[in-house]
């Protein structure tokens, strides 16, 4: 029957979307939605036929290799992983079937009814599928407590009540349908309600997911920030530390030379020497000035020492007066986070260097900012094409890139990321307008 045929479609369908809630919500995506959707649909047109042989075991095996493909293939989800969770689908779609068969027969009704039955086949959908889906949901963040960190339990607990009230109100209006004598007009308002209770609680996590993924988002685009104000505030006191101790430095300098003057006139060349041997030491030296701005020029410092003691040359070119429209924050946020990709990288990689430029170009009234490290291999990019982060926890990390960016179009600048094969090299340049002022 066509009726038949529609029903296992839409079920087949409601399987599909309850996957991609569960995966999208546990793992990373690779390719882009679209893509997706796609190998959703032809992975569950497949299952879809497969069903079609009423063989129980083989639309089993069906689904769960189908789940396996699509978590190993769209999200950054290891073999291992994928028979886990691609398992844990299989197991509670099948529960949710056996619950659906046993409400049926408490109902008076042999399991095989819904084979002749299309109003009871809508029943052991709906009520199956909207089980599938709440166990579903709740387990993925089960799974994955650390996303639903900020979220308040009693407020989350609202959209499993959802499904299992559907169940509630499927249930009654089956009871009733089954056990009472109704119109064709009638069976239909009750296809139509059963229908319409699935797909609220489908939309329902949806929109759901949409709205944490969002808050997430947020929440870091929050902390991205509040680091980089905490950065200019510590290098702001770096520096101020930093000035003062070169006051303190010049003014011992001066004590010993004094005493190295009162030496010579009493003709005692082992203080001498020893003076001598005090003032030539490194700590007394002052440190080497890459910058007339005083909170990149500690950056800079930092990261000229951090490189010298990872062996890694350290190159810097940085011309005055050029970054003179940029904030303390603004710079921070950008040298820091290009500087630390940059050091994470070059101190992986044999070559070992960085060169670091900001010139200004009087033709084009622009300031260029250049980070040049070496690099063996290419950073993995994300389905949009942006790098993602080699830093063990992506939750905390991976939003160097768009602090910068969002200094970028604070200041109405550009910016370029690529990656060099020939010379193993990766290329950070970022052009600002000089004449911009914020």
């Amino acid at each position: 029957m066509m009726e038949e045929i529609i029903c296992y479609a839409v079920l087949h369908l409601v399987e599909a979307l309850i996957a991609w809630l569960y995966f999208d919500y546990l793992f990373e995506r690779k390719h882009n939605v679209g893509f997706t959707i796609s190998m959703f649909a032809v992975g569950y047109i497949f299952c879809f036929f497969i069903y079609e042989l009423n063989r129980p075991w083989a639309n089993l095996i069906s689904c769960f290799i189908v789940d396996l493909a699509l978590a190993c293939r769209l999200y950054d989800c290891n073999v291992k992983m994928g028979v886990i969770h691609a398992t844990f689908l299989s197991f509670i779609m099948t529960i949710s079937e056996i619950f659906a068969s046993l409400f049926l027969g408490v109902l008076g009704y042999e399991f095989g009814t819904y084979i002749s039955n299309l109003r009871i086949m809508l029943i052991i959908v709906i009520i199956s599928k909207t089980m599938y889906l709440a166990m579903a949901m709740l387990s993925a963040r089960l799974f994955k407590p650390h996303k639903s960190a900020g979220e308040e339990p009693k407020y989350m607990m609202l959209f499993y009540i959802l499904p299992f009230l559907s169940m509630i109100i499927s249930g009654i209006i089956a009871y009733l349908s089954i056990n009472m004598e109704i119109t064709r007009a009638s069976e239909i308002m009750i296809i139509i309600t059963f229908m319409t209770l699935l797909a609220e609680n489908l939309l329902l996590f949806i929109f759901y997911n949409y709205i944490q993924h969002t808050n997430q988002q947020n929440t870091m685009l929050q902390i991205s920030l509040q680091k980089d104000e905490a950065d200019a505030a510590y290098y702001k006191a770096l520096y101020e530390q930093s000035e003062s101790q070169r006051v303190l430095i010049h003014d011992i300098k001066k004590h010993l030379n004094m005493i190295e003057t009162l030496a010579e006139k009493s003709n005692n060349a082992e203080i001498q020497n020893y003076v001598a041997g005090v003032v030539g030491l490194s700590e007394l030296n002052n440190k080497k000035k890459f910058s007339e701005n005083p909170i990149l020029n500690v950056i800079l410092q930092q990261y000229s020492q951090k490189c010298e003691q990872a062996e890694i040359t350290f190159m810097c070119d940085v011309r005055a007066d050029v970054l003179k429209f940029m904030n303390s924050a603004s710079i921070t946020a950008v040298f820091e986070n290009l500087l630390s990709n940059a050091y994470e990288s070059a101190l992986k990689s044999p070559t070992k260097n960085i060169d670091v430029s900001v010139i200004k170009y009087e033709e084009s009234q622009s300031v260029v900012i250049t980070v040049v490290n070496s690099c063996d291999e290419e950073p993995a990019k994300n389905f949009k094409g942006d790098y993602k982060t080699s830093k063990k926890s992506s939750v905390t990390h991976g939003y160097g890139i768009k602090s910068i960016i969002r200094v970028v179009n604070k200041y109405n600048g550009t910016h370029r990321f690529y990656y060099d094969a020939l010379e193993k090299q990766f290329h950070a340049v970022i052009q600002f307008p000089y004449e911009t002022e914020k």
